[in-house]
């Protein structure tokens, strides 16, 4: 029988035996043994999820796998980094998506193959983001930026990602210096991407107010939108609105930050990003919050949809919100569970500020539980990472004011 002949189940079959496996020591991952017997028996054919699995654990890539025929090493290597790309963006499978870059890196690097090998180099960084390791990830995406051929405007996601990695891992300057090369590069571009840069202004604002910047915050975002017009499209206002809160919210205007980030949130809505929708329900609360209204924060946490495989710091975000909304409302133990929770999810690799937020709200929980000790362990441990310019730093004071007077004249101010 020929490649073009056989089928999936005869394919299947013949390349286990080959290998000398059973269909019990082939199964994998959400593959049984029974499944592979009827795909073998030709009473189903396998799936995506299922093709990956089998070809991976053979040794041969899936397009073999489905088809019977060979590709090219140049073209495999295209199929293998398309099917990573597809499981980290829609599956969130992001060790799976990891084992193949890595393959596809060395193999790339073997053959000389420097775009695939860049693209690879990108997917790990990608990855690295997602799980918190910003030092890897800037370790990554740092080299891929470095080839001529990437640039803001052809791999955006790539720039605003390595600019949140350098602002998580405490290199503000090298995140402003990146995205105000981002928003140059665009704007320079004929036509006018307006969601390009409406999308590197917004990242740059964040990063000068990160450095406790608001007035450059502000100066960047008004000049990088000087000579764009009103945007047509939801995601570019979206953007507008969440810049708008934030910058808001730093200026201690919080009915304009919660009417900025409400719009959003409209906007979303109607989309089917419910990642995104979840962060704008995570920041509408951060500002309910600033302004103890305790019913709209818990209302928005009931809503962000935050899942576990989201990014270890939404989840920690949601976590150490979740536990100043219980411990301000009086239930300790729980707010104690939550905080610690966003502590152990966040390792020394993360944005220090955030790993600052999540002592300060095991701080809350404990004095709330009328451990005072402990609690004040907690506050202190938040004054190391929360920088006196940070945009936290005032709520954070009058917090450990709150708990401990005399403690928090030595906090920060």
């Amino acid at each position: 029988m020929s490649a073009g002949e056989e089928t999936i189940g005869a394919r299947l079959r013949r390349l286990r035996l080959e290998r000398g496996l059973s269909q019990r020591g082939l199964a994998g991952p959400g593959v049984s043994y029974a499944y592979i017997s009827r795909v073998e028996l030709g009473e189903r054919l396998p799936s995506m999820k299922a093709l990956r699995v089998l070809a991976r654990n053979l040794g041969v890539n899936v397009h073999y796998l489905e088809t019977g025929r060979d590709l090219a090493e140049s073209a495999a290597r295209e199929l293998r980094l398309g099917e990573a790309e597809l499981a980290l963006r829609l599956e969130h499978d992001s060790a799976h998506a990891e084992e193949s870059f890595r393959e596809v890196l060395a193999d790339a690097i073997d053959g000389g193959d420097a775009r695939a090998a860049a693209r690879a180099r990108i997917g790990l960084g990608l990855v690295a983001a997602h799980r918190g390791d910003h030092g890897a990830a800037i370790e990554w995406l740092e080299r891929a930026v470095a080839e001529p051929w990437i640039s803001p405007h052809t791999h955006p996601d790539v720039y605003a990602t390595l600019g949140h990695s350098y602002a998580s891992a405490g290199r503000t300057e090298d995140a402003v210096r990146l995205l105000r090369g981002a928003v140059d590069h665009v704007a320079a571009r004929r036509p006018v991407d307006r969601a390009s840069i409406v999308r590197f202004a917004s990242y740059l604002s964040y990063a000068l107010a990160d450095q406790g910047d608001v007035d450059a915050a502000r100066a960047a975002l008004a000049e990088s939108l000087s000579d764009v017009s009103e945007p047509d499209d939801a995601y570019t206002r979206v953007r507008l609105y969440w810049s708008g809160a934030r910058l808001a919210s730093l200026m201690g205007d919080y009915d304009t930050a919660r009417l900025s980030i409400n719009r959003a949130i409209a906007l979303l809505e109607a989309s089917e990003d419910t990642a995104s929708l979840g962060r704008a329900h995570l920041l509408a609360a951060e500002l309910a919050l600033y302004e103890d209204d305790l019913v709209d924060a818990r209302a928005h946490l009931d809503i962000a949809s935050v899942g576990a495989g989201a990014a270890a710091q939404d989840r920690a975000w949601l976590a150490l919100q979740t536990a100043l909304v219980e411990a301000r409302s009086g239930d300790a133990p729980a707010a104690i569970d939550h905080a610690t929770e966003a502590v152990e999810l966040l390792d020394e690799g993360e944005d220090a500020t955030l790993r600052g937020r999540a002592q300060w709200a095991l701080g809350e929980a404990l004095a709330a539980a009328g451990a005072r000790n402990a609690a004040r362990a907690a506050f202190a441990r938040a004054s190391e990472l929360i920088p006196p310019g940070s945009k936290y730093a005032h709520a954070f004071t009058v917090s450990w004011s709150r708990s401990f007077p005399a403690d928090a004249e030595t906090g920060v101010s």
